[in-house]
């Protein structure tokens, strides 16, 4: 008897268990589910640049990832501009940070040598004395701002050991870029052997605005060295119109060539196109002609590039479902990034955590992400709602 009624006990109380157990269980994690597409196309048609008439030219907005040319192209001599691989295996080869001078280089009577036959030569130069002591930052300054050639030697023989082992660690990193159409005969760019294109010095060009170091350098307007003393850039339209440099050049075989950087703010969003124009013999000043033919290639460019609004604040962008109930996760502010027409943006969403039954409106679910080019914006996704929490019957059966 007794056991029967124990058996009876049991039974009545099975369910009473089972339901308490049930009501605390843990509330039902989410499933989230995406509905954003993986990428979108920038509306308008991309614009008909106004390739100057008579040279080779290019353009880049590295941000962006937009390049384009003016036609086909044929090596040719490239004067100072050469310079850019010069500066780009040294900072490679001996990084500096924003206000460091680097390591200090002694003048020795072969440096005094390479001046004087700059000199003779009717070469961009900066004077140099034995013993005087140049550190890296200086150098640097002196061959991209005056353009100095000894100076771009100098820093080749101290980089390379001789100007020919320079040259072919200059080619080895052309390769490197991808500048199938560039040769590199010196460090200076006076040789006419130094070849390459205006689609392949955007190459390096782009390489080099990357660096900080660089960048602070070709904006300067002069540079003030011991001996030396103070000598102006060689870079036309410097500080006007938002053009921060970047180098420039000239040899009767090359020409006017400049590699212009046109930078300016859109929609609070700093932007820097770069112009390369080669093989200018227009004009008195055919260096300054072809800063103009670059600068006239790279303001409708900039022109053309406009904020795109990808998901304003509350946008949904993916589905949160718990226990039959879905609310959309939406943007948590504004996303946008800059943009070229006819460009495709991509998304995609990172879920960090996943809500659950009950959850309140504005959990953290993760992260969106859209990219174009090297341009790469995040911005936290939330619940838009809260997750109803589910009912005494769906919590027990």
């Amino acid at each position: 008897m007794l056991i029967t009624l124990g058996i009876v006990v049991a039974v009545l109380l099975a369910p009473a268990i089972i339901v308490s157990r049930r009501l605390q269980d843990p509330p039902p994690i989410a499933v989230v589910r995406s509905t954003m597409q993986s990428s979108q196309l920038v509306s308008g048609v991309p614009p008909v640049l106004p390739w100057p008439a008579g040279v080779q030219s290019a353009l880049a907005i590295p941000a962006l990832g937009i390049d384009a040319q003016s036609g086909p192209e044929v090596p040719a001599p490239i004067a100072s501009v050469t310079k850019l691989m010069t500066a780009y295996v040294v900072l490679t080869d001996h990084p500096l940070q924003i206000g460091e001078e680097g390591p200090s280089i002694t003048i020795t009577p072969l440096g005094v040598e390479l001046w004087q036959e700059a000199v003779g030569s009717d070469q961009a130069n900066i004077e140099v004395q034995v013993g005087e002591v140049l550190s890296e930052h200086q150098m640097l300054e002196g061959m991209l701002v005056h353009s100095a050639n000894n100076i771009a030697d100098l820093l080749a023989i101290w980089d390379g050991g001789s100007i020919s082992g320079f040259v072919t660690k200059m080619n080895a990193a052309a390769a490197a870029l991808g500048m199938t159409q560039t040769s590199y005969a010196d460090a200076s760019g006076f040789s006419a052997q130094s070849t390459s294109t205006a689609a392949d010095q955007i190459k390096v060009a782009t390489a080099d605005v990357e660096d900080p170091v660089f960048d602070q350098i070709v904006e300067m307007t002069s540079v003030t060295l011991p001996v030396g003393g103070t000598n102006g850039t060689y870079t036309p339209l410097l500080g006007t119109d938002g053009v921060v440099g970047v180098k420039s050049g000239f040899t009767s075989a090359a020409g006017g060539c400049d590699v212009l950087g046109l930078l300016q703010s859109i929609d609070g969003i700093p932007l820097e196109v770069l112009a390369v124009v080669v093989g200018e013999h227009v004009g008195e000043d055919p260096i300054t002609t072809a800063g103009l033919d670059a600068l006239s290639v790279a303001r409708p460019a900039m022109s053309s590039v406009r904020a795109v609004d990808v998901a304003p604040e509350g946008t949904p962008l993916a589905v949160a479902t718990a226990g039959g109930h879905s609310v959309p996760v939406v943007a948590g502010a504004d996303l946008s990034l800059l943009a070229w027409p006819g460009q495709r943006i991509a998304e995609s969403l990172d879920i960090a955590s996943r809500p659950t039954a009950g959850t309140a409106a504005g959990y953290q679910v993760g992260t969106v992400s859209v990219s174009s080019g090297l341009q790469r914006v995040q911005m936290t996704v939330r619940t838009g709602k809260r997750l109803p929490s589910l009912t005494l019957l769906q919590r027990v059966f």
